[in-house]
């Protein structure tokens, strides 16, 4: 019962849990400017996946241009959301799936061991690849994608982009179940082997006449 109240508690915490919307540009003072910029200006983080301009859908980065009318796809933070809205435009309505660029949106499984503990801002999968992480899935509950949250092994990332480059992204990231469901028998026996070896080895202990071993059991414990 605790545990469940923890996790409804961080499913709850708004600084966590990601909020979706379509903006439109309305503050003139942002035309021109970058997305990096306006980031700053705010002083939120955010993530647009995908941006509407003269009728052509594209994958922004950090440096795209904004321009006033255009129409945003934002994923953010909830606590945020207000803020956001706000300083960029209204909320309007847009059918992303029916526009001219194939776009797709994928959730892809964590198990590449060499990328635990790495930060989504360090992987630039925007610039680098031309795709965004929207959000994440870990432990049943769903976390804003920031730039300073460390991946884990076992997350599930929801990633949009060209097909073709969402599914490099899934390739470096594993995106094997099974890999998950089997253990790393290799690393096992070497640990054993290792632990039996040690286990072998007389220790001379001060005070103890004779040296000690911690044998068979002790020795890979």
């Amino acid at each position: 019962k605790e545990q469940e109240q923890l996790e409804k508690e961080r499913a709850e915490n708004p600084h966590a849990k990601p909020h979706k919307m379509t903006l439109q540009v309305m503050n003139r003072a942002l035309s021109g400017r970058t997305l990096l910029q306006v980031s700053q200006f705010l002083g939120r983080d955010f993530v647009v996946s995908r941006i509407l301009h003269d009728g052509h859908v594209s994958i922004p980065n950090r440096d795209t241009i904004l321009y006033e009318g255009d129409k945003m796809f934002i994923v953010c933070a909830e606590e945020a959301a207000e803020a956001i809205t706000a300083f960029i435009g209204e909320p309007c309505e847009v059918e992303w799936e029916e526009q001219d660029v194939p776009l797709v949106s994928k959730h892809i499984l964590v198990t590449q061991p060499s990328m635990n503990g790495k930060t989504f801002g360090s992987l630039h999968f925007s610039s680098v690849y031309g795709v965004n992480v929207t959000r994440i899935r870990r432990n049943g509950m769903n976390l804003y994608a920031d730039r300073n949250l460390r991946m884990q092994v076992g997350d599930k990332i929801v990633v949009v982009g060209p097909e073709d480059a969402v599914d490099r992204v899934a390739s470096m990231m594993g995106n094997s179940v099974k890999s998950l469901d089997h253990p790393n028998l290799s690393t096992i026996f070497v640990g054993i082997l290792v632990g039996i070896i040690f286990g072998m080895m007389p220790i001379a202990i001060p005070g103890i006449p004779t040296p000690v071993k911690l044998g068979l059991a002790g020795g890979p414990l």
